[in-house]
């Protein structure tokens, strides 16, 4: 793909993996017209049909909107660009699971990112994440909004303890379970970067070092992508898997 002065390769997959009956884990990955670029991973709650609902109806509103924008000619605009999605989406989510009964309490986990030549946006609710590689160096850039991050914030665990902490996996935050929307909005410079978006179905399989292994290698873009989910399998596959990456050229 190349538009503009930006120039990279994007792939995505989402894999029901080994253990779960349904697959509430849904991808993004769009290039507009001036070559800004767009990466989503959501993972949908609720159970039975609730969750993978609620990660459509997200994944369809960044799709309905990100058709429709103009380029992103600062980062504010696109700061602007994802918290009027993510409020969209929120308030479809929550008025479905709120009208529907089969619906009740659905709500998704979202990591969004957007991508342009100079700069690059990213926004998060729930415990997706979005990981950052390049110079030699691999780094998560998202918080995970969980109550065993919590806990570490207020100094009550350590930072080693999270992974293996009770409460790892309880959520604080996550689009559609409240009427107003509380994301986390980051911006960064772009120096061509490496961008991974991703579930939890990824990097409970997959240590860092081998996500790293795997991003620093030579075999392309979608190849890649294989290679995180089908290793997630092999290490046990207990969750949903999405990946979606971004690699400059």
């Amino acid at each position: 793909m190349r538009k503009g002065d930006l120039r990279g390769n994007f792939a995505e997959k989402v894999d029901i993996g080994r253990v779960r009956r349904t697959n509430e884990d849904r991808t993004l990955a769009l290039v507009n017209a001036y070559g800004d670029v767009i990466l989503v991973a959501c993972d949908g709650m609720g159970g039975e049909n609730k969750g993978d609902f609620a990660a459509s109806l997200t994944i369809e509103t960044f799709d309905e909107l990100f058709s429709k924008v103009k380029r992103f000619k600062t980062a504010f605009g696109a700061k602007k660009f994802i918290r009027k999605c993510l409020r969209t989406a929120n308030k479809t989510v929550f008025n479905e699971s709120h009208t529907h009964e089969m619906y009740k309490d659905m709500g998704t986990c979202v990591s969004v990112a957007i991508v342009t030549e100079n700069f690059f946006v990213i926004g998060h609710m729930g415990d997706t994440r979005i990981y950052k590689f390049g110079r030699g160096a691999f780094e998560q850039i998202t918080v995970d909004h969980t109550l065993a991050q919590r806990e570490y914030r207020m100094g009550r665990i350590t930072k080693e303890e999270i992974p293996t902490h009770r409460d790892r996996h309880v959520l604080t935050n996550a689009l559609g379970l409240h009427k107003v929307v509380a994301c986390d909005i980051q911006e960064f410079d772009y120096h061509g970067e490496t961008l991974l978006v991703c579930s939890d179905g990824l990097y409970n399989n997959v240590s860092e070092t081998e996500l790293f292994t795997i991003l620093k290698g030579n075999d392309n873009t979608s190849q890649k992508v294989n290679e995180l989910v089908q290793l997630a399998n092999a290490n046990g596959g207990s969750d949903n898997i999405a990946v979606v990456l971004w690699e400059n050229k």
